[in-house]
């Protein structure tokens, strides 16, 4: 009894010291979730409004939105898309590798300080595709648009893979 108790508290010390140093993060413990599932939820937000500053369920800015949808599956994502873009691993720097991209992943648009980010929602009719917050204030602004529609105003476009 006297070693079960040790070991329990030996256990209890190393996940806290794991857990201070981020080594193990709310993430690792999210249900087991697939990119289907990410834009399957996406979509059911079409024709939402959007508000700058939103993260839902009423209203959404872009990171408000991704923030939302994978907090639903419990992946804990930053506030901005600024901070969203550092989190994930790395898919690819520029649109030329959109190919790569798979359902659920985030585009990350930037043009000089100003980012935007949205959710990959896969290839249909030849054509690649994202739900995403298109403008910041209005009615109808989460939408299914084609990823090309972006890539002419914003100069950089960043694909990261959270999932």
């Amino acid at each position: 009894m006297a070693k079960l108790k040790s070991l329990s508290i030996i256990l209890a010390i190393v996940m806290a010291v794991t857990f201070s140093a981020g080594l193990i993060t709310s993430n690792a413990f999210a249900k087991k979730t697939n990119g289907d599932q990410i834009v399957k939820y996406a979509k059911t937000l079409i024709g939402k409004p959007c508000k700058i500053g939103c993260a839902g369920p009423t209203y959404f800015d872009s990171s408000g939105f991704t923030q939302y949808v994978f907090g639903k599956y419990k992946h804990k994502l930053p506030r901005t898309a600024e901070m969203q873009s550092k989190k994930g691993r790395l898919i690819a720097k520029n649109a030329k590798n959109v190919n790569k991209a798979k359902k659920g992943d985030l585009l990350f648009y930037k043009k000089g300080n100003f980012t935007h980010v949205a959710i990959y929602a896969g290839k249909t009719n030849y054509t690649h595709q994202q739900i995403h917050v298109t403008a910041y204030n209005g009615k109808n602004c989460v939408q299914l648009t084609p990823v090309n529609s972006h890539l002419n105003y914003y100069k950089k476009v960043t694909i990261r893979r959270i999932i």
